[in-house]
Parts: structure tokens; C-alpha cells; sequence
């Protein structure tokens, strides 16, 4: 894979799902961490990356429709859309918030950029200049919405510091379907050294509170309470928490990623150094650069390639995928303790079921995987598990309850069992002479990292 190659690649797994907008600042990001479907490349949903100069808002699918009515989907559905209705419904934030006039003058240009009868109402949410920017959030209500979909569309309006109505409005004929209950926007000309601003929004009444990464545990209220603004000189590494009623509603790092100025040669030697298996050095060099921004600051390194090699034998899970190809495992250390890690497998070729070049498998470890004795254990879906071993196995036994249930041959640091593994399963890793050269324990825990997305609970 050529740099080319890899960049767009890197791009391309950044862009899944977006629709482009005009945007003259060269990189708009809005970051949404609710979707479930890790997109093709490897790069699982949510997290921030760079998006490249063109003007790609940086989004996720919003939440699914729910067409059952009756159903506990539903209530998280309603739920959501309560806490969006009481972002609509909030007074204007922002230094510029206070301009009566030019909030209802930018709200009725939006307005009147429309299609007639679609929307009832706009509604400025945030106004301030901001570096070297105006932004504003303006959201619509829809005039009938149905009761599976959003009811309210929501657009980024950015301009020039000082910008008039007419200028920052000029091009807001098109908005987004939805209105998250919390809002986050990181802006850019796009180029290196460019300033860069943040922005994130909740309901009135609600309260920011950051931490300063990695150890995220000093955390202090933002003056700015129900909001919070990052100018050029204010942006950090951090994390970021939002109250409601009591209720730590929202929690998770702020836009960014770890070699902002970009990963070294010298830190790609090292993320590569010592992968098991079949090394493949582009590749690995693609996902090392892809993960490294959509985890941001979820981990306190950067990525690093552990195993990389042939899967057969994994089949197809019950919706149809594959998970045979050409697989890279890269893990780093979580904020808050643990690994989180991704095997991205690419196809020979393309997926017929999903139409997809590759697929992403997150999991995590309570201890370090990138140890060269470490044995880890992902489930690729119910039928088939990736075992990765020490370099020096050529077994591995499965344990279950006392008995032996599976005990397949190692080739290139890796083997396919074709079964799930349970929670208190043991898998052992051993050698030519029979000695056991790693061991672990298959524990239900969750992916490592303290990200919290509460909207949708009562």
C-alpha cells in the first residue's frame, strides 16, 4: 500500500456516512459516538479523526429509527429525543448570545432558506466569535415529524470573526437530520499550525465539568456551565463531563489525538516493533495512523501492532459476513487502566453481504496484550474465535470447566477456533516440548475506557 494508498484509506474510513457540505474553513467536525457498526478500514464508530481540507463535517450515523412502538428501544428512543427537545428548547449561548437582533435575524435567514412547510421554526442555540471565527448552531423543528425519525434538523453556521448575518448564513440551505442531546464541534482551516477552536453544547440547566488527560480525575467545574468553548490558545488535552439533574449524562475525552504534529518514524518504529505473525509493514502503519485518531484521547499511547496474519477457517456469522482475510491487531493502554484493542481484517475481497474492503473487531484486556508471553483471546462471532499467541506456540487448548474443548494447531502466532469462548474459559498457549508459554482467562468485562453516553435512560 503506497502513502496515497493509506491516506486515502485513512480518509475514507474517517468519512463513512457523511454527506459533504460547502464549508470554506476546510474541516468542520461534529462528532457523534452513538453508532454501533464499526466501518470499513478499522476504525470503529465514534471517535474523532482529522477530516482533510474539502469541508467534511465529521459525523456519525445518528441513532436508528425504532419501529416498534412497544418496544425497550423505543423508551431509550424517547428518551433521547426528550433531551433533544430540551436542547431546542434552550435559550442561545455564547459570547454573542445577547445580540437579540442578530440571533432572530440569522434564525429567520435560516428559516427562509427551507423548503416551504418543512419546518416550523429555527432556532439560534449558540452565537460567539471564537479565534479567528463566528459559529453559531442554529436547529429546526420539523413541522410533522413522525414519531421513529428526529424532529428537529440542526447545521453548523461558521464565517469569518465579525461576520454579518448575510455572510454566515449565506450557505444554510442545507442541515442535518437530527438534534443530539449533546453537541460537539471541533473547527479548522485545516492546515498544520492553523488555529483550531472546540465547541460543545448541552440543555440549559445542565453543567461541563473537564479533567485534564491522562489521569482525567481533577475535575472543575467550566464557568461557562450548560456549554463550553475552546479557543485556539485554550485547546488541551482533556476530557470533558456533563451533569443533568444530577446525572452524569455524558463523559468522554475531548476532540484530539495523541502526535497532533504527526506520528514519527521514529514512533512508527516502535509501534511495529515486535508484531508476531506476518508482518506487513504498510499495512500496519495504515491502522497505526487510523487508530490513532479515532481513539484520541480514549488511550494514553499510541497505538501499537501486536499480531498481524492469515485468518481461515472463521466462516461467516449469522448476518452473512465474512471474517476470513488478511488481519492486524492493534492495541493501546486505556485511561482509567486496561487495553483497548481492534483486529481489522481485510477481505480478498470485497464483502457481498455488507460490500465492505474490511471489517473491525474492538475488545479489551485487563492486562498488557502487546507482552510478547501474552495470550489474546477476540471472538470474531458466536462459531469462531482469533486466538494470538506467543511466537514460540504451536498449540492451544481451550479449557472449559474442567475439560478440553478445543485444541487447535498454532501457524504464524495465531489459530482459529471454530467456537465462542465463555467467560472463565482458559486458553493456553504451548510449545513444540508441550510447556506452557502463556496463558489467559476469558473475563465479560467491558471495552476498556470510562466513555459515558446516558441520554437514552430515564
Amino acid at each position: 500500500m503506497t502513502l496515497d494508498e493509506r491516506v486515502i484509506k485513512v480518509l475514507g474510513d474517517m468519512t463513512d456516512d457523511l454527506t459533504p457540505e460547502p464549508d470554506p474553513y476546510g474541516r468542520v467536525r461534529t462528532r457523534w459516538r452513538r453508532s454501533g457498526r464499526p466501518p470499513a478500514g478499522g476504525a470503529a464508530a465514534g471517535l474523532g479523526a482529522l477530516v482533510a481540507a474539502g469541508g467534511l463535517p465529521r459525523g456519525r450515523a445518528q441513532r436508528d429509527s425504532v419501529p416498534d412502538p412497544t418496544s425497550e428501544t423505543n423508551s431509550n428512543w424517547n428518551h433521547v429525543q426528550a433531551w433533544s427537545e430540551r436542547l431546542y428548547e434552550s435559550p442561545a449561548r455564547g459570547g454573542l448570545a445577547g445580540d437579540k437582533v442578530y440571533v432572530l435575524a440569522l434564525a429567520t435567514s435560516v428559516a427562509q432558506q427551507q423548503p416551504p412547510g418543512e419546518y416550523r421554526e429555527a432556532r439560534v442555540l449558540f452565537l460567539d466569535d471564537v479565534g479567528p471565527y463566528r459559529v453559531a448552531l442554529v436547529a429546526l423543528a420539523r413541522t410533522a415529524p413522525t414519531p421513529n425519525f428526529w424532529a428537529h434538523a440542526s447545521r453548523w453556521l461558521v464565517a469569518d470573526r465579525g461576520a454579518t448575518v448575510d455572510k454566515l448564513a449565506a450557505d444554510a440551505s442545507r442541515v442535518g437530520d437530527g438534534l443530539e442531546p449533546y453537541v460537539e464541534m471541533e473547527l479548522s482551516k485545516g492546515g498544520v499550525g492553523d488555529p483550531v477552536v472546540q465547541i460543545a453544547l448541552a440543555a440549559d440547566g445542565c453543567d461541563f465539568e473537564s479533567a485534564p488527560w491522562p489521569a482525567v480525575k481533577d475535575w472543575r467545574p467550566e464557568p461557562t456551565g450548560s456549554y463550553l468553548v475552546r479557543a485556539p490558545q485554550e485547546v488541551k488535552p482533556e476530557w470533558w463531563r456533563v451533569t443533568c439533574d444530577g446525572v452524569t449524562r455524558e463523559e468522554g475525552p475531548a476532540p484530539g489525538w495523541l502526535a497532533p504534529e504527526g506520528i514519527t518514524e521514529a514512533q512508527y518504529a516502535a509501534a511495529l516493533s515486535g508484531t508476531r505473525g506476518v508482518p506487513n509493514t504498510d499495512l500496519a502503519r495504515g491502522e497505526v495512523l487510523s487508530y490513532n485518531g479515532h481513539w484520541g484521547y480514549e488511550v494514553t499511547g499510541l497505538p501499537k501492532v501486536i499480531w498481524q496474519g492469515r485468518i481461515v477457517g472463521a466462516g461467516k456469522a449469522a448476518d452473512g459476513n465474512s471474517y476470513d482475510g488478511t488481519g492486524t491487531m492493534v492495541v493501546a493502554p486505556a485511561v482509567g487502566g486496561g487495553w483497548r484493542g481492534s483486529l481489522t481484517i481485510q477481505y480478498d475481497v470485497t464483502d457481498p453481504v455488507s460490500n465492505s474492503a474490511a471489517t473491525g473487531v474492538p475488545f479489551g484486556t485487563r492486562t498488557d496484550p502487546s507482552d510478547p508471553s501474552s495470550v489474546v483471546v477476540v471472538q470474531l462471532h458466536d462459531k469462531a474465535t482469533l486466538v494470538v499467541t506467543p511466537a514460540t506456540a504451536t498449540r492451544v487448548a481451550v479449557v472449559r470447566d474442567g475439560e478440553m474443548v478445543a485444541k487447535p494447531v498454532v501457524k504464524d502466532a495465531s489459530a482459529v477456533l471454530g467456537m465462542g469462548v465463555k467467560p472463565g474459559d482458559v486458553v493456553r498457549a504451548t510449545d513444540a516440548a508441550g510447556a506452557v508459554v502463556g496463558v489467559t482467562t476469558v473475563h465479560d468485562d467491558p471495552l476498556p475506557g470510562r466513555s459515558v453516553d446516558r441520554w437514552h435512560e430515564e
